[in-house]
């Protein structure tokens, strides 16, 4: 089962490595300073994060019975052959990512 903080920390994280480079580069050169949700202390970063959204297919959302209040996810690996990469243990469930820009509007 995966939360909703490690589903945020995940877009959250895609979406400011991305804003850190320039629109063509396709890599992280240098210090990889990348973290998870959890190990964010700034708290303006916290508060960005809550305005990032994932696209989960609705396949992929499953009720656990008798808890309206819990779901299951079906998740992958990442599929990255690279051994150095810091984040390939961590398991993916989203389509894409989105960010709020208004109360009800929603960027993808």
């Amino acid at each position: 089962m995966v939360s909703k903080a490690t589903i945020i920390f995940v877009i959250f994280w895609a979406l400011f490595s991305l804003s850190a480079k320039s629109q063509n580069e396709k890599a992280i050169y240098g210090l990889d300073n990348r973290l998870d949700l959890y190990q964010v202390s700034n708290s303006q970063w916290l508060q960005n994060a809550r305005a990032i959204a994932a696209f989960i297919p609705k396949r992929k959302i499953k009720k656990i019975p008798f808890n309206s209040n819990m779901v299951k996810l079906k998740t992958k690996k990442i599929d990255d052959n690279c051994r150095f990469q810091r984040f390939k243990r961590q398991r993916q469930v989203a389509k894409c990512s989105g960010f709020l820009v208004g109360k009800d509007l929603l960027v993808t």
